[in-house]
């Protein structure tokens, strides 16, 4: 995840200081430009789109919140710099994704740099999922998975993930902490969007094969998970779900052994 940064500070060693730090000790960030005041800001945000704006709160010609005041869109991160403490919760007020004190540390500016990358990548990850009409729960990269559900969308490790149920006309996620996520899919819907160690063994289920614990091999029968559970296994699907066992079974062994 890159950066494009907008430094709006009006102290000329402030700026180098802020520049400097930024162009040597961290990495992807894109410095779009500097100004001294809130006009210079106005002027370089008609032409630039960061994604992320270190604003001094005394400007040569107003203040930072008056800056703010004038921004129409504001589609970035905002880190407050000031050489005082007392605008604190005014800065909270006005959403701010951090609040740095001068003098610049390069460790404080290194990590504001990590945080808004993370931020970032995660609001691209929202939106992406948000935008998606095909089903309300996406594998968004190896190990997280996005859900959409009636009270937003959240982002869980799929391995939290111990079985998926059918709760017409929801599936309910069950995670290990023995909360719920309910999303408006068809077991089949969420199918292509899972990790392969999410496998369904019944019409209504769909259980984590790292957290099951013990199998029946008759006719039918039960899978016993983690928490004490017992689903239902299919006579249709027991046999892929056996052959599934195994290799997974083989492949945490060839793990175990590696290690």
């Amino acid at each position: 995840m890159n950066l494009d940064v907008i430094i709006i500070e009006d102290e000329k060693s402030s700026q180098k200081i802020l520049k400097h730090f930024l162009s040597e000790y961290t990495q992807g960030v894109n410095i779009l430009g500097v100004a001294d005041g809130i006009q210079e800001g106005l002027e370089l945000l008609k032409t630039q789109s960061p994604n992320l704006i270190f604003l001094d709160i005394e400007l040569s010609d107003g203040s930072g919140f008056e800056f703010l005041e004038q921004v129409k869109n504001r589609n970035f991160l905002l880190v407050f710099v000031t050489g005082y403490d007392q605008f604190g919760v005014k800065a909270i007020k006005q959403e701010a994704f951090d609040y740095i004190l001068k003098p610049f540390a390069i460790k404080e500016i290194t990590q504001v740099v990590e945080k808004a990358k993370q931020k970032l990548t995660q609001i691209n990850l929202l939106q992406d999922i948000e935008s998606s009409t095909s089903s309300n729960i996406k594998n968004i990269k190896e190990g997280k998975l996005a859900l959409k559900s009636v009270s937003g969308t959240k982002i869980i490790d799929s391995m939290s993930v111990e079985y998926i149920s059918v709760d017409e006309p929801y599936c309910r996620i069950n995670l290990n902490d023995n909360s719920t996520i309910m999303v408006q899919n068809s077991l089949k819907g969420l199918l292509p969007h899972l990790p392969d160690y999410l496998f369904r063994i019944h019409r209504s289920f769909i259980v984590n094969l790292y957290r099951v614990i013990r199998w029946d091999k008759g006719r039918g029968g039960y899978v016993e998970m983690e928490s004490g559970i017992s689903i239902p296994t299919s006579y249709r699907l027991k046999k892929s779900f056996l052959e599934a066992m195994k290799l997974h079974t083989n492949q945490i062994q060839k793990k175990n052994n590696k290690s």
